[in-house]
């Protein structure tokens, strides 16, 4: 089986492969092109993906080694991309029934660059003092004029 699953010898434990993430099962349209030869575009279903790689079954066999560009695609027309092209290396092939190829494709990601965290400055604070307290004013208004009674400067 492809996940490379099989009994051990006491055939009463299950001993899987040794994946690193698991697999997303997934049926999306794809384009692969050969980097040697970008030119020439190949059709494929993209099977099941992880962060590290995806199973193609295309028609056509791709020899292990070869390196390649895919890109998932939105329609079964082949027209409308999904994402940017991602390089990638086959690393196997397994054929299939019905004509079809299912490939394995690592992908060929560049190196995250790790941001280091700094403590944002601090300004400089003026002498410590004791903040005044605010006072209050009040003022007497009274809509339609002074008040009587009272002069007014």
């Amino acid at each position: 089986m492809a996940d490379e699953m099989f009994f051990t010898k006491g055939d009463k434990a299950l001993r899987r492969g040794s994946r690193i993430h698991p697999r997303t099962d997934t049926c999306r349209p794809c384009l692969v092109r050969l980097r040697s030869a970008p030119s020439m575009e190949l059709e494929g279903v993209v099977m099941d993906i992880n962060p590290k790689g995806m199973r193609v079954r295309m028609i056509e066999a791709l020899p292990v080694g070869t390196e390649i560009s895919i890109q998932l695609m939105r329609d079964d027309a082949f027209k409308v991309p999904f994402s940017v092209a991602h390089n990638a290396v086959v690393v196997r092939h397994i054929p299939g029934a019905a004509g079809f190829t299912d490939h394995g494709f690592k992908l060929q990601l560049s190196p995250v660059k790790k941001l280091t965290w700094k403590a944002p400055k601090q300004a400089a604070r003026g002498p410590a003092h004791r903040a005044e307290r605010p006072r209050m004013h009040t003022i007497d208004v009274r809509v339609g004029g002074p008040i009587r009674g009272r002069k007014t400067r």
